[in-house]
């Protein structure tokens, strides 16, 4: 698959990210130049909020094993595990993971919250579309990220800086998993209608199609009907033992899938 995937890149993410960063942990000088008497309640500061800036800079920097690594590396028990600080780290962790495709670990990262965490608003929507993402419910996966996406962005979202940085990784996410969808498509079908790939690609015939052209699919519309590229096959050198491109697992993970989108 081309690396000029699907479209939705995130906009002017490094720049938000950063932003919403510095929102999180101001400099030493500002902080204590803040009133005392100000009324603007302050955020507690604790091992999650501390940490939170690196991971809004790694994903600014779309370093998303980067940020696993130093998620993962931070997150312990403390007495703020209960709080909803926490989800400062576990939720970029999840999106993460996510992101990357490396789903078993996003789903120990959210069993490792707490169970008033786990079931706040938050930690039952990244849930539900791990869930769908896992179950390869295509459809669902796009209806689950604009919730998720619709419920950071609200105004009364409990930390306006942890719902910026989630916001555009959830653009990132999009981006990733519709790269993933066309490349299995392609293997799955020989030819596949314009409306059909609305659906599995959750966009509009205009993406699909300047999607489809970049990556090599031809476009019939008076049949209204996409065919993807011809595949050539691996050719493997006499010195290596390197796998063919087609296998039966490959073969049943495609039909399985297919029959996920179709359902």
């Amino acid at each position: 698959m081309s690396t000029a995937g699907p479209p939705t890149p995130p906009p002017s993410s490094a720049t938000e990210i950063q932003d919403a960063a510095r929102e999180v942990a101001p400099p030493p000088a500002a902080a204590a130049s803040t009133s005392a008497s100000s009324s603007a309640p302050q955020q507690r500061q604790d091992g999650f909020t501390l940490i939170f800036p690196q991971l809004a800079s790694s994903a600014s920097e779309k370093r998303f094993k980067h940020l696993i690594h130093t998620a993962e590396a931070h997150d312990i028990a403390s007495d703020a595990e209960r709080q909803q600080s926490r989800l400062l780290l576990t939720a970029p962790l999840v999106l993460a993971y996510l992101i990357v495709d490396d789903l078993p670990p996003a789903r120990f990262a959210l069993h490792r919250l707490p169970q008033n965490l786990l079931t706040s608003p938050l930690g039952k929507q990244l849930y539900a579309l791990l869930a769908s993402t896992s179950e390869r419910k295509y459809l669902n996966v796009y209806t689950r990220t604009h919730a998720l996406r619709e419920h950071v962005s609200h105004a009364d979202f409990f930390d306006s800086s942890l719902g910026a940085v989630l916001s555009l990784m959830l653009e990132e996410f999009l981006s990733a998993f519709r790269t993933r969808t066309f490349s299995l498509l392609q293997k799955a079908y020989t030819s596949l209608s314009l409306p059909l790939a609305e659906m599995y690609l959750g966009l509009a015939s205009n993406d699909v199609l300047a999607a489809a052209q970049r990556s090599g699919w031809s476009y019939d519309p008076s049949t209204q009907v996409l065919t993807p590229p011809t595949q050539k096959p691996t050719v493997r050198s006499s010195g290596n033992s390197s796998a063919p491109i087609s296998s039966l697992a490959t073969f049943d993970f495609v039909s399985n899938s297919v029959a996920k989108l179709e359902t």
